[in-house]
């Protein structure tokens, strides 16, 4: 008995089409459509028909669960497919609690019943809960990751067995591993209501689990790493959210977990990789984040999918550090470019209004004009970024006393900042830690574009300020 069926084994009702699987609101259904499309090796679902369904894909996901019958233990050679119907498909027929003490043709007929198509004679007569078509059986636990077991079920009537599912849902279900990553216990997969990018993703996962050569990345976070890659090496832009779902279905343990990759930061993702400047800036907020046990790469793939709101405070923490680097602080090369950076973030990621990036990057434009040309050292202005909002507060009033006393043609009149501005900068809010960063990072940027450097003056009164060593006045500098 192979239990893989070389033909449609029954007529199929008059009401169905010939295409067999159709996608539906379940990320488990969409991403197991997508598996059997490219095991059938069709460009679409609209492509697969029914006998293809069946002596193709639905042929080769079976094979491997008759093979596993031959083995007696998970932990022997070959034994992915035992190992991971744990983790699927508990108390299934192919991993049964007495399963060695069957011989292996028990075990072997019993996994193909279990995974033989239902004849339409049998069909209950109620449509699909997932595409409304007529349902071929209903389906709970075993059959489907994280449905209700009927035997913690109270809320249905006896005799019935869990969701309604037709053939092509139940196939999809059944060829969800293949669009997965197996990996430490739990099963991860990529989704996105972008179909054309999920089709790609799932593909690319198919053909890794059909070889059974999965080549992770290194350097810690793996799942991450393999989401911020597919969104990388995506030709096109993403129209959706990317969601990275790890789950387990085990009776020991059953989990689910969902990350989510915004789309609009998805969006700069793929146009700051096609920048020149901004994709310079990126690979060196990348290479910033490596430690001895994680790779750059890892936390920048950890950081976008569980911390997105850390970004530009990584890129403004860059910059603080390069131009703490040197005694006096000098103004780091890649100021420009990391401003670009962190601008561009909050302009498309965190939709901040071109107007209010605008108004602070005149502010750091005026300040850059001030330290380049009067008595303000730059090593003043960075200690005092450093130290907190008070502080830069402070040295903020003191250059709009220099901005407004200065003897120049023609006479300034307009303050160094409107108090609007200056109450968005420094009014206790997430907001105001995201326009200082801004500030800071503007006025760097408009420093190295001028060329600046520090003089021997600079440097002079530079000494002096580090000799006073004043201690930290706020009890903020712990969101740095």
């Amino acid at each position: 008995m192979s239990g893989v069926p070389q033909e449609l084994p029954w007529e199929l009702p008059a009401e169905f089409d010939d295409v067999p699987v159709v996608l539906t609101a379940h990320p488990f259904q969409r991403v197991g459509a997508f598996a059997l499309a490219t095991l059938a090796e069709a460009e679409s679902l609209e492509e697969l028909s029914w006998t293809e369904l069946v002596t193709g894909p639905w042929a080769e996901i079976t094979q491997p669960l008759l093979e596993a019958a031959e083995l007696s233990d998970a932990k022997e050679p070959g034994g992915f497919w035992l190992a991971t119907s744990y983790m699927l498909w508990p108390n299934s027929k192919m991993n049964t609690t007495n399963r060695k003490r069957l011989s292996v043709q028990e075990r072997r007929e019993a996994t193909a019943r279990w995974r033989s198509l239902p004849a339409p004679q049998d069909w209950p007569g109620v449509p699909c809960a997932l595409c409304s078509r007529s349902a071929c059986g209903f389906y709970g636990k075993v059959d489907v990751p994280l449905a209700p077991s009927t035997e913690y079920r109270n809320t249905t009537v006896p005799g019935h067995a869990g969701l309604a599912l037709c053939v092509g849902c139940l196939a999809s279900f059944y060829a969800l591993p293949w669009g997965c990553l197996v990996h430490r216990g739990r099963l991860s997969l990529i989704h996105s209501w972008d179909d054309e990018f999920l089709r790609r993703t799932v593909a690319t996962q198919v053909v890794a689990t059909r070889r059974q050569s999965w080549s992770l990345p290194s350097g810690g976070w793996e799942r991450e790493q393999l989401l911020l890659d597919r969104v990388r090496g995506y030709s096109r832009p993403v129209h959706s959210d990317v969601s990275l779902m790890v789950f387990t279905n085990s009776n020991k343990e059953q989990e689910f977990a969902e990350y989510r990759m915004r789309q609009p930061l998805t969006a700069w993702l793929k146009r700051t990789q096609a920048s020149g400047s901004r994709g310079k800036g990126l690979r060196a907020l990348e290479r910033s984040l490596t430690t001895k046990k994680v790779s750059g790469r890892a936390a920048l793939a950890r950081v976008l999918l569980h911390q997105p709101d850390r970004v530009p405070r990584l890129i403004t923490n860059l910059i603080l550090a390069g131009a703490e680097a040197h005694t006096p602080a000098r103004v780091p090369g890649n100021a420009q470019t990391l401003h670009e950076l962190l601008s561009s973030y909050r302009r498309e990621v965190l939709r901040m209004s071109d107007q209010q990036v605008r108004e602070i990057e005149d502010l750091g434009a005026r300040i850059a004009e001030i330290i380049q040309n009067h008595p303000k050292p730059l090593n003043g202005f960075v200690s005092a970024y450093r130290r907190g909002s008070r502080t830069l507060r402070k040295w903020v009033e003191e250059a709009t006393v220099t901005w407004l006393t200065w003897e120049r043609e023609p006479k300034v009149v307009e303050p160094l900042a409107a108090p609007r501005l200056l109450r968005a900068l420094f009014e206790y809010s997430d907001e105001a830690w995201l326009n200082r960063y801004t500030l800071f990072s503007a006025t760097m940027a408009e420093l190295q574009r001028r060329g600046f450097a520090p003089g021997s003056e600079d440097t002079e009164r530079v000494q002096e300020a580090i000799e006073q060593d004043l201690p930290n006045d706020d009890d903020d500098d712990e969101e740095r």
